[in-house]
């Protein structure tokens, strides 16, 4: 009789474990997939501002969705605060670099303002859409 009751224990803890683990991991899955979302609309609203031609839009768009995917694994990656804030810097510094060739100053400078704080970015957009209607 102990015995049974053991194993049905054992077994409803390990059935309840399983159970949470399925469930964190599609949590998981449900918030990977917000973010691609958010970045994405991030990605299409801020270039959607830009004055540039559709060619430039499109290297601006790569080069955001390669921004955000390194910054992805700085961050997932287990480095101490002070050497993960150094790559984040140095990140933020040299990975628009390439864009001087083919877009204007103000167009790098906003990308980067628009990277750096994208709550503000968001708020601009709302503000707009706001005095669009």
């Amino acid at each position: 009789m102990q015995k049974l009751f053991f194993f049905l224990l054992f077994f409803s803890f390990y059935s309840l474990a399983t159970h949470s683990q399925n469930s964190n991991e599609k949590q998981m899955q449900e918030m990977k997939e917000q973010y691609e979302a958010d970045k994405l609309e991030f990605i299409e609203n801020l270039v959607s501002s830009l004055s540039v031609d559709d060619f430039q839009k499109e290297i601006i768009k790569q080069k955001l969705n390669s921004y955000f995917d390194e910054k992805q694994k700085i961050h997932q990656a287990n480095f101490p605060s002070y050497i993960r804030e150094e790559k984040l810097n140095e990140l933020d510094r040299t990975h628009f670099t390439e864009l001087k060739d083919i877009c204007k100053d103000e167009v790098i400078s906003k990308i980067q303002e628009a990277v750096k704080n994208p709550l503000e970015h968001k708020k601009k957009n709302k503000r707009k859409k706001k005095n669009k209607n």
